[in-house]
C-alpha cells in the first residue's frame, strides 16, 4: 500500500529524469561533421540507441502524463528531443519541407519504433532496417533519394 498514486507518479518522473540523463551522451554526439547521406544512417543508429533506452518506461509515461504536469513536461521533452534527433539527420532543405518533414518524423518516431518492437515483436536491427527503408522510399518519392 506504499505505492499510492502520488508515489507512482513521482516514481515515473524520477525514472524519466534518470533515463534522460543517462541518454544525454547519445544526444551529445555531434552529427554535424557527417555529410549527407551518412548523417541519415548515423541518425537511424542513434535513434535506435535512444529509443531502446526509453522503451522500458515510455508507455507508462504516455499513460500517466495526463495526471501530472511534470510527467507531461517530461513527455513533451522526449517528443522534442526525438524530433531534434530526426531533424539533425537531414539537410536544411528537407527539414524546411513542410510536407516531407512531418511524414519523416512520423515514420522515424518513437511511437512507430515502440509499435514495431512491442506489438510486432521485431528486433532492433529489423526495426532499424524497416524504418530506414520506409524513410528512404519516402525521400525517393519526393525526389530526394538518400543514396548509399
Amino acid at each position: 500500500k506504499w505505492l499510492t498514486p502520488r508515489v507512482a507518479l513521482n516514481l515515473h518522473l524520477e525514472i524519466a529524469t534518470r533515463t534522460l540523463r543517462d541518454l544525454r551522451p547519445v544526444m551529445a554526439r555531434p552529427l554535424d561533421d557527417k555529410p549527407w547521406p551518412y548523417a541519415f544512417y548515423e541518425g537511424i543508429d542513434r535513434r535506435a540507441e535512444y529509443y531502446e533506452g526509453l522503451l522500458p518506461f515510455h508507455g507508462a509515461l504516455q499513460m500517466f502524463r495526463h495526471r501530472s504536469e511534470a510527467l507531461a513536461r517530461q513527455h513533451a521533452r522526449i517528443a522534442a528531443t526525438s524530433r531534434e534527433l530526426i531533424e539533425n539527420s537531414f539537410p536544411a532543405e528537407i527539414v524546411q519541407d513542410q510536407t516531407l518533414m512531418p511524414q519523416l518524423q512520423l515514420i522515424l518516431s518513437i511511437e512507430v519504433w515502440q509499435r514495431l518492437r512491442d506489438q510486432q515483436k521485431m528486433g532492433v536491427g529489423e526495426v532499424s532496417s524497416l524504418v530506414s527503408s520506409m524513410a528512404q522510399a519516402l525521400l525517393a518519392a519526393a525526389g530526394k533519394p538518400v543514396g548509399q
